[in-house]
């Protein structure tokens, strides 16, 4: 009975959120991962929260794991299968921890307590966090390889910067209407796996030929001048 309960109570917060974003109200969807009392009051002393993004883990990115905005990993063990995320999406987490006899590299194991997804309604160029999710190589556009994360911040000064696989970059970039561009670009350290260099010159090499942009929903997309998407990068948050 008691199992019945919580899976009528998770399905109204999913058919409540639907609501929300076909009314395009802001809101925010809150996922209660209900564990037993006496876990809770057990674990009181160990409950921790952080801020930060979802990303897939596994060899297929098979399953959801988060990145705090303080570089730790984290797997949760109790999601249910009917949570809807997307990848690089901002969360707030309540948890505690998990088994910790599971933890085989730096991916600290959580049971997730409570789970809040911002929703925006728009997004500026500048002073937001954009995750890229597809690049234009020589051939159609792909997916970014599970375990590759690659970032991009505006700042209202002409300068960017970002996480690209195997390094940091800055640089500076100007725009005017739907037009930019981008000089300067810069590594600040090298470091991360050989087989991501390609990828990260790749990436480095599309900002340069970039000469428009077009900001839809919560996509940002970075094009030539023949207005060919090279890049694409969701939304992951707001700066300031």
């Amino acid at each position: 009975m008691a199992d019945k309960k919580d899976s009528l109570s998770f399905l109204m917060i999913i058919l409540t959120i639907l609501i929300i974003i076909q009314s395009g109200v802001v809101g925010l969807l809150v996922l209660e991962v209900l564990l037993p009392a006496k876990h809770r009051e057990a674990a009181a002393d160990e409950v921790f929260s952080f801020s930060g993004s979802a990303i897939r883990f596994g060899q297929d990115g098979c399953y959801w794991g988060f990145i705090a905005d303080d570089g730790r990993w984290y797997l949760p063990l109790n999601l249910p299968d009917e949570v809807m995320l997307s990848e690089g999406q901002r969360v707030e987490v309540t948890a505690i921890p998990g088994d910790l006899s599971l933890i085989r590299t730096s991916v600290i194991p959580i049971r997730v307590i409570q789970l809040i997804t911002p929703i925006a309604e728009q997004f500026s160029l500048i002073d937001t966090r954009w995750i890229l999710e597809t690049m234009q190589g020589n051939e159609p556009l792909q997916s970014i390889p599970a375990g590759v994360r690659i970032t991009l911040i505006f700042r209202e000064n002409g300068t960017f910067s970002g996480i690209a696989p195997a390094n940091q970059y800055t640089g500076i970039y100007t725009h005017t209407g739907q037009v930019i561009s981008f000089s300067g670009i810069e590594p600040t350290s090298r470091a991360g796996s050989h087989a991501w260099y390609d990828i990260e010159e790749q990436y480095l090499s599309s900002l340069r030929n970039t000469r428009l942009f077009e900001i839809r929903d919560e996509f940002l997309h970075l094009m030539d001048e023949h207005q060919r998407t090279l890049l694409t990068f969701r939304a992951d948050g707001v700066f300031t």
